[in-house]
């Protein structure tokens, strides 16, 4: 059985593209506006049509789970996933997992029910060992956080050791390098004049991480 990231290769090579397509679509109720679907749009019609365009570009759809609450809306989720799998895609639940280790393997657990690829988590809780072991253990990739995009993230990513120097999200970047995580995230917004980027870039250059 490939692992996660020989299935990301695979699929990666046979599409031609390493782009992935977020899957994030707010219904009217949620108040977005113009950022979230019309009034009367059906969910699953819309989503089925939205991977249906993207396929033939992308790799993997991200679907953002806390946009598929409402009451029924994880068979749509199951569907979705189903659909993307047809169409030679991979598929990753978006849920940036930070809660304790029966909190996290419940997510893992019912992510993989689901037919997700791979799932997110964020090492808040400093646990990314124990987050990552259940992941896998459902045969599943485990992308974990790295350097965010959101600006809030800057009043926090340069915490440090004081006795280490160590610097909150080198830390972080750390433990998912020995823990053996598949992925990182590093938001687009970091350009190579950041030297927390490039240094971020050094680190996880020479390892099989995505």
């Amino acid at each position: 059985m490939q692992d996660f990231i020989q299935k990301w290769h695979t699929v990666r090579e046979e599409k031609g593209s390493n782009v992935v397509a977020g899957l994030d679509p707010a219904i009217s109720e949620i108040g977005q506006g113009e950022k979230g679907l019309a009034e009367g749009v059906d969910l699953i019609e819309w989503s089925l049509r939205f991977v249906d365009a993207v396929a033939p570009y992308v790799t993997m759809i991200k679907i953002n789970q806390a946009f598929f609450q409402g009451v029924g809306q994880r068979e749509i989720v199951k569907q979705v996933v189903d659909h993307a799998h047809g169409l030679g895609l991979l598929v990753m639940s978006d849920n940036k997992i930070a809660d304790i280790g029966n909190t996290n393997n419940a997510w893992a657990y019912y992510s993989a029910a689901l037919g997700f690829d791979a799932l997110t988590c964020a090492p808040y809780a400093d646990n990314l060992a124990g987050t990552v072991a259940s992941i896998k253990k459902y045969d599943m990739g485990a992308i974990t956080m790295g350097l965010m995009s959101n600006p809030e993230f800057r009043t926090l990513f340069s915490f440090e050791d004081a006795k280490t120097g160590e610097k909150l999200w080198e830390r972080r970047i750390n433990d998912a390098i020995v823990n053996e995580v598949d992925g990182i995230v590093i938001g687009g917004t970091y350009t190579k004049d950041d030297l927390e980027f490039m240094k971020c870039v050094e680190m996880t250059t020479g390892n099989n991480m995505l």
